[in-house]
């Protein structure tokens, strides 16, 4: 779920169920001048970030960031899988 607004960008990953909703993980774009990005946080630059922070954070919650390394270098190429 990703929700716009007037200051902050929030994206959650929600499961439903019938004894009520849970959280596994969630990012605000309010967190990325932590990581470098210091203004423009609620345009789609910083949705794009904030989507990628997470990721990041449920692969680490699920124990699965040693299995997906992502690119070491920047070499233009692209991989599908």
């Amino acid at each position: 779920m990703v929700r716009f607004t007037n200051k902050d960008i929030i994206a959650q990953i929600i499961s439903a169920s019938i004894a009520g909703d849970l959280v596994l993980a969630s990012a605000y774009a309010h967190e990325l001048p932590r990581y470098g990005l210091e203004t423009g946080l609620t345009n789609y630059a910083a949705a794009y970030c904030t989507g990628l922070l997470l990721a990041r954070r449920v692969l680490q919650k699920l124990e699965l960031d040693g299995e997906y390394e992502g690119n070491v270098e920047a070499t233009g190429e692209w991989k599908l899988f």
